[in-house]
């Protein structure tokens, strides 16, 4: 029986404390965490129902059966440039979810910190000395030239990279190029000339060749009318560049307005300064390695028009090799013209000045051995030596090519390229001019021109 009075006593007390207004927001003498608005809160958003429809107290409407108020819109004094930050990275530079877009704002894109290019090159090799290697026996006139086995177009690749610095201007650039020509050749045969044919190197006859069988002069071993004389060259090109780099928008390594501003490096103090299209102009300071291998072949067969028979004896090789390798500092620059957001055209050149180590080996032997100098103070010396000297060289090159930018991360770039080296040695030139003295300067005063199509891909982040 006490349980049960206990019970109804607890129910009357919930009854009449039912029948207490409480405020949501301080029950118990705390805030409330209910999500019902506080006693404190403007009454003109939760409006109240008069005592007549509910009694002698008033009661307030649940926020959720209210209307949510209308929210303002944002302030108008904003700027525009605040405006466009606000959007987000990828909605700027001309960038909208990735694809460039030549009417959008370029100012305000974030710099990228790295970036790796890779292309092709297509190039040839101009203005290369011509000497004669063969000639008509019977009227001693060239029918051979070094030029009937010149580098004509080859290929090659382009790599690289740069680590753009935090103020977006500056980069430190690593560039990588190759060109590798293939091995172009000619012949001439003794059978379709009628007085057969002869070497058309000086004072060749004095060396010597012995067969196995017969010692002979060079010269009469490589003089025939069934035999044959082959020439082949070879040469690869190589440069390897450490630059330090101002303006990457000049050297398209950030898209147009990144960092911050539009043309921040170079005079342009606003977006509204540039209009639709700007000037751009970086320089360039660094190291360069550059390295041009040269060889020179000339192959003779006394009886048969078939070089490379093993056991031929009567076969005999004059070799040449000549490597060049650049040292030096360059100095340069460019300039780029940005029709738009997204394309650009642009001209660069860079100059330096460099140390040649040059070295060249020549050879003349044959499956039987080496021919050796006949007279003088080498009488008996085989004619196989090396020489190497230091030279002072010089690189030049120019770029003039165009920039599209597809996006945030990706462009394309490609024009033409012009390549001079001066102060090298290249094979043909080391032509002995008397091979009773194998004691020859090296002669390291030609100069080779590149020039041709580049074209790759460039990716920032």
């Amino acid at each position: 029986m006490k349980s049960f009075y206990v019970r109804s006593l607890c129910l009357v007390l919930g009854l009449v404390g039912l029948s207490q207004p409480l405020a949501a927001g301080e029950p118990f003498g705390a805030p409330s965490l209910l999500p019902m608005p506080s006693a404190q809160q403007p009454q003109a958003l939760y409006p109240l129902v008069t005592p007549a429809s509910y009694g002698r107290y008033q009661e307030e409407i649940s926020p959720s059966d209210q209307p949510m108020p209308a929210f303002a819109p944002p302030p108008s004094g904003l700027s525009p440039e605040y405006q466009h930050a606000m959007k987000g990275a990828w909605d700027s530079a001309g960038c909208a979810d990735g694809v460039c877009t030549p009417s959008l704002s370029p100012c305000g894109s974030p710099c990228p910190n790295w970036a790796i290019w890779a292309g092709g090159l297509l190039m040839g090799r101009a203005n290369q000395c011509d000497r004669p290697v063969t000639l008509d026996a019977g009227t001693l006139q060239p029918i051979m030239n070094t030029n009937n086995a010149e580098q004509n177009w080859s290929g090659g690749f382009e790599v690289g990279t740069a680590w753009i610095m935090p103020n977006c201007c500056n980069a430190l650039a690593v560039n990588y190029w190759g060109l590798f020509p293939s091995d172009p050749s000619s012949c001439s045969c003794g059978p379709n000339v009628s007085g057969g044919i002869s070497p058309a190197f000086a004072n060749i006859d004095g060396l010597s060749y012995n067969d196995g069988s017969v010692t002979d002069s060079v010269s009469n071993w490589m003089t025939t009318s069934s035999g044959a004389h082959y020439l082949t060259t070879s040469s690869s090109f190589n440069s390897v560049e450490i630059n330090f780099l101002g303006n990457t928008q000049a050297w398209g390594l950030a898209p147009y307005g990144a960092g911050g501003g539009c043309n921040g490096c170079n005079g342009c103090n606003s977006c509204s300064a540039c209009g639709p299209s700007c000037w751009q102009f970086g320089w360039l300071a660094g190291l360069r390695y550059f390295r041009f291998n040269e060889s020179f072949l000339f192959q003779s067969d006394a009886d048969d028009t078939v070089i490379g028979d093993v056991g031929d004896t009567n076969e005999l090789s004059y070799r040449i090799a000549t490597t060049n390798n650049l040292w030096g500092f360059q100095f340069g620059g460019q300039g780029a013209w940005y029709i738009n957001n997204c394309f650009s055209i642009y001209g660069s050149g860079r100059f330096g000045v460099f140390n040649n180590h040059v070295t060249s080996e020549q050879s003349l032997s044959g499956q039987a051995g080496d021919a050796f100098i006949n007279a003088g103070s080498f009488n008996g010396t085989a004619y196989r030596f090396s020489n190497s000297r230091n030279a002072l060289a010089g690189v030049g090159q120019f770029d003039l090519g165009g920039r599209y930018q597809l996006g945030c991360h990706w462009s394309l770039y490609g024009g033409y390229r012009v390549v001079a080296i001066s102060g090298v040695a290249t094979a043909p030139m080391q032509i002995s001019q008397n091979f009773a003295n194998p004691v020859n300067e090296i002669c390291a005063s030609d100069t080779v021109i590149l020039h041709g199509a580049f074209l790759g891909a460039q990716f920032a982040w």
